[in-house]
């Protein structure tokens, strides 16, 4: 196995002659032809055959879902198809324009009436920060008839964010549209008559048979048969004559081993359009990509276009909860819950709602119990985190969302221990573990009591009402589990002031939530919970992870830079790494946040800091995440550690796996090396081991195994070998 950064280098050489190659070849194309290629920046403005790299709005708010019924084949401006546009908004896929710098943005269209169409160059995703930043958004609006015009504009976009993709969007406010040939280019470069494609033979795959995010989220078996299509384009006024190459690729881009390779001939006239097909049956696990290129002289790349496609490693279908599981995710509803339970998620937090102002909505006489959603979870083998605390308006004392009307009592108030008094929150917390007291629920006081965009917890007042809450719980059910929570990784005054007044006396776990484009944690913040419950007296609480997150990017061949330089790739390594680490420093429980919509997809441009875990891409396509959780769950989701070596730069985190009755490692480079540098050996005892990488592939090993000194992960594990003895096994090897 070469090491990552070699392969990089390679890569890196082999694009720069490529890329040699392709410009080589678009400046003999657009001699020939007399027409200026390799400008514009959309991916098949032209629409052809296919609305691949085009959206049009979903079900739900900030979904979206590729529509390939309203294409138009004939009479097209540019090429042989048109759209027609009868949604609220068109979007293109992201793009990396210049900045500071006069783009053209031009469109052939017309209307079934007169009106106006508007152009709005936008960030693809929904920051905050980047919405009120006006500089960023772009909109131009020009009049439109009922015969085909050609409307172009210039306008220049601020210097804003580098890290940051742009979409176009598209809008009539007069009813349906026909659009084509849209193009975004430099405006230097005039030809604002003429469309400007983006490459001088372009392709657009697609897979055709798959079931769809609706049916099973798009997690195929191994050996389903991909049927793949191919629309070629050639948007000169020229013929043209090249291949058409099929592969299928691993999710670090490298040919699948023993899978077919097979080149077609492609001749098109100008202004053709052609569709070609092929099968891939996928007998490989994980993230797959299967791509069409475009080949010119030499064998250079003229275009190409990928589809990832995801077979999942080991499919799960429990049907009873097992709270000895650790690794969860917070669904949606039952179309999520089903997604999850395929992939192994044991838990959930967000779904259903038990807490007091979901129950009880309007008074203290009614109640609203998800009875239903329970028995769905249990039945899938999901054990639920509720939250307890959500303030019902008619309950709530004043303005202060926190305190309630038979309970607004001062500071040292011996009412606080007096349970003679019975007050609504009290029969609520009470009757809410009685209720579930034979389920697989544990209780959680509050969701994030320091978030400032929540209720103001008074540190004093919080712990009061936690302490009375535990007492009344375990009054109810002696067994009743209960943990607090915290923001963020670091810790809060708030948090440290409740473990200082003995908070860690009153529950069972404490837990943390964390967002970003990397690991979610570590050691050091597990450990850093548990010294401050230990030197307040209580060391043996349980630590948990409870929302949040790593955001995967898509596979898909298009930019998505507002989720930071991580690629999918890197993604996967980084995930894994990051769960080996805080499993094996002792976190009892981690459960993600939202994995996808009931009815949609979740695209990446829909991230915010506040949107949760991506695990499916705009078209419904998974990204890493389905098949790297999938594998970290079958690996090492029911597991205990057992310990860990370092050595050379490398950590072997070992684990008992009570899933599959044996002992496992991962083993990865500690701090990754940019650069040339080789893999390390790590040598093995006298025996045969199995090696997976993180989408489950596996392969028998003898003597030694190869680290990647870039950080990417590799599972070892021995068919009969418990945790101990693999630890021992490796240490003798090593020491």
């Amino acid at each position: 196995m070469f090491h990552r950064n070699r392969l990089n280098l390679m890569r890196n050489i082999k694009s720069a002659v490529s890329t040699f190659m392709v410009i080589f070849t678009l400046l003999v194309f657009a001699v020939a032809s007399n027409n200026v290629f390799a400008q514009n920046l959309l991916r098949n403005g032209s629409f052809e055959g296919t609305t691949r790299y085009w959206f049009v709005p979903g079900a739900e708010t900030g979904s979206f879902a590729s529509d390939g019924e309203n294409l138009v084949q004939g009479n097209a401006p540019a090429g042989a198809f048109f759209y027609r546009c009868t949604h609220r908004w068109l979007r293109s896929a992201p793009m990396d324009p210049p900045r500071d710098v006069p783009l053209r943005i031009s469109v052939s269209v017309r209307g079934q009436q007169a009106g106006t169409l508007r152009l709005r160059l936008m960030p693809s995703n929904r920051h905050v920060a980047m919405r009120k930043n006006q500089r960023d958004r772009r909109e131009i609006r020009v009049p439109i008839s009922t015969q085909w015009t050609r409307v172009s504009e210039v306008i220049t976009l601020g210097e804003g964010d580098p890290d940051m993709s742009y979409v176009l969007a598209i809008r009539s406010d007069g009813g349906a549209i026909d659009l084509d040939a849209v193009a975004v280019t430099p405006a230097s470069l005039g030809l604002s008559e003429r469309y400007v494609a983006y490459r001088p033979a372009e392709v657009f795959a697609e897979a055709v048979n798959l079931p769809g995010y609706l049916a099973n989220g798009n997690l195929l078996e191994e050996g389903f048969e991909a049927e793949m299509v191919a629309w070629v384009h050639n948007p000169s006024d020229k013929s043209l004559s090249g291949e058409l190459k099929w592969e299928l690729l691993d999710y670090l881009g490298e040919p699948v081993v023993g899978s077919d390779t097979s080149m077609e001939l492609v001749s098109l006239k100008p202004g053709e359009t052609r569709r070609f097909s092929r099968r891939f049956p996928l007998n490989h696990k994980g993230l797959l990509l299967a791509r069409a290129s475009v080949l010119g002289a030499g064998q250079a790349v003229i275009d190409s276009s990928r589809v990832p496609l995801t077979v999942l490693p080991f499919p799960k279908a429990a049907t009873e909860p097992n709270p000895n599981e650790r690794i969860g995710a917070s669904f949606r509803g039952p179309h999520t819950m089903k997604l999850g339970q395929r992939i192994g998620f044991r838990w959930t937090r967000w779904y259903p709602h038990i807490n007091w102002k979901k129950v009880q909505p309007n008074n203290a006489d009614s109640w609203d119990w998800p009875d239903e959603v329970v028995d769905q979870l249990v039945a899938h083998g999901v054990s639920i985190n509720a939250v307890l605390f959500a303030l019902p308006d008619w309950a709530q004392a004043g303005s202060d969302k926190t305190r309630m009307t038979d309970m607004d009592w001062p500071e040292g108030d011996p009412r606080w221990q007096d349970l003679s008094i019975d007050t609504r929150w009290d029969r609520f917390v009470r009757a809410a573990v009685k209720r579930y007291q034979d389920q697989p629920v544990v209780w959680e006081f509050v969701n994030e009591p320091e978030n400032p965009g929540y209720p103001r917890w008074e540190p004093w007042y919080y712990t009061a009402l936690a302490g009375r809450t535990s007492v009344v719980m375990k009054d109810a059910n002696p067994d009743a589990f209960f943990l607090t929570n915290q923001l963020e990784p670091k810790l809060s005054p708030l948090v440290k002031d409740f473990a200082k007044r003995g908070g860690g006396e009153l529950i069972d776990a404490h837990s943390w939530h964390n967002y970003g484009a990397r690991g979610m944690g570590g050691a050091r913040t597990i450990r850093r919970i548990e010294r401050l419950f230990a030197s307040a007296g209580a060391p043996d609480i349980e630590v948990w992870f409870n929302e949040g997150g790593a955001f995967g990017n898509s596979a898909q061949d298009y930019p998505a830079f507002e989720l930071g330089t991580v690629d999918h790739a890197e993604w996967a390594h980084v995930t894994t790494r990051s769960m080996a680490e805080m499993l094996s420093a002792g976190a009892d429980k981690h459960i993600l946040f939202h994995i996808g919509y009931e009815k949609n997809p979740r695209s990446w441009w829909d991230w915010t800091y506040n949107g949760g875990v991506e695990l499916w891409d705009d078209h419904g396509h998974p990204t890493a995440g389905p098949a790297v959780w999938n594998v970290i769950i079958d690996s090492l989701g029911w597991s205990d550690p057992v310990g860990t070596i370092e050595r050379i730069g490398v950590k072997v985190h070992v684990f008992d796996d009570h899933r599959n009755r044996r002992g496992v490692a991962v083993i990865y480079v500690d701090k990754p090396k940019d650069g040339e540098a080789e893999a390390l050996d790590w040598a093995l005892p006298p025996d045969t081991f199995i090696q997976r990488d993180v989408m489950g592939n596996e392969r028998l090993v003898e003597q030694r195994v190869r680290v990647r000194s870039d950080g990417t992960p590799i599972y070892l594990y021995h068919t009969t070998k418990s945790g101990g003895q693999l630890l021992q096994a490796l240490k003798d090897v090593s020491e």
